[in-house]
């Protein structure tokens, strides 16, 4: 009798822990565990899909945020280097070697000078791809005008003849060399076409000044 006493007063203990367990979850407790239960209910079903949908845009975000980096760095590495050819092709010619300290560049000849900025020019072109590359082979045929002046104008007449950015100043740098080389007529024809092209981005007074 005792024991089976014993036994009916753990068995109310344990129900009686339970309630008291049961009484400690508030109203915020169940509120959530309540939409817990609906999460869980839904990722089991259509709620998998919308997850895995979200996932997808996520991972496109991230990609389209590494390639945007990317660019941003290559573009700012293609300026950088056509900038420093830039400089090459506009160093100083002389006799005179630069101050000691100095960074400058120095050749003793405009064809000295020409060559390197070409191998320079011709180094972009190669390694960059859009309208920096169509603008360093710009450069690299006005450079070429004094190492070869013949492949310098048929590589300006190829760049005129395309639709490239650099079309414009390749014309009009071929128009300027054919008219130093007495070639009026040729020369005149192709400051009249960039005079009537009313896309072109040159200046019209510098043109009708030619």
């Amino acid at each position: 009798m005792a024991k089976k006493q014993k036994r009916l007063a753990q068995v109310a203990t344990a129900t009686a822990e339970a309630k008291a367990s049961a009484r400690y979850q508030d109203p915020f407790q169940q509120t959530v565990n309540a939409r817990l239960e609906q999460v869980e209910k839904k990722v089991s079903g259509k709620g998998r899909t919308i997850l895995y949908a979200i996932a997808a845009l996520v991972v496109v975000a991230i990609l389209f945020f590494i390639i945007n980096s990317y660019n941003r760095r290559s573009e700012g590495a293609a300026q950088a280097a056509l900038g420093k050819a830039i400089e090459t092709s506009q160093s100083r010619v002389s006799d005179t070697p630069p101050l000691a300290g100095s960074k400058d560049q120095v050749f003793k000849t405009e064809k000295e000078r020409a060559e390197k900025a070409i191998a320079e020019f011709q180094a972009v072109a190669d390694k960059f791809g859009g309208s920096v590359a169509d603008t360093a082979k710009y450069f690299v045929a006005t450079n070429k005008l004094s190492v070869d002046r013949a492949a310098g104008i048929a590589e300006l007449e190829g760049i005129a003849g395309g639709s490239s950015a650099s079309a414009g100043l390749a014309k009009f740098a071929l128009a300027q060399t054919l008219h130093a080389d007495g070639r009026l007529d040729d020369a005149a024809k192709l400051f009249g076409e960039l005079a009537a092209d009313s896309d072109s981005t040159l200046p019209k007074d510098t043109i009708n000044l030619e």
